[in-house]
């Protein structure tokens, strides 16, 4: 996929938080339709193995920033907003959970 055919750049933090961030992407994947989106999780140096989960999950379907240090939420949205390549930018806090065609309706 090339840079001009993505729609939204989704971008979750994850701190400690790999349920509920899998349960967001979970619904990312499954509630949107008619937009092309790449999903960008940062994960803010987890203490709890977030990333081996979410990777073993989701694998290539999710582009992954590891810190070492806990870099705080907005240097870590920017740190995935200077990768982004679609035409718009989504910060997503990881307990969110996405409705039918939100993301579809949204750039309308």
């Amino acid at each position: 996929m090339s840079e001009k055919d993505i729609d939204v750049s989704i971008i979750l933090v994850n701190y400690n938080t790999y349920r509920m961030t899998c349960e967001c992407i979970d619904s990312i994947i499954k509630q949107t339709t008619g937009v092309t989106y790449e999903i960008i999780v940062v994960d803010n140096a987890s203490g709890d193995d977030s990333m081996q989960f979410i990777k073993s999950r989701f694998g290539n379907e999710v582009q992954y920033i590891e810190n070492a240090d806990n870099v705080g939420f907005a240097r870590a949205n920017n740190q995935a907003i200077a990768i982004a390549k679609g035409e718009f930018t989504l910060i997503l806090n990881p307990d969110t959970i996405i409705g039918s065609d939100t993301l579809s309706q949204s750039i309308e």
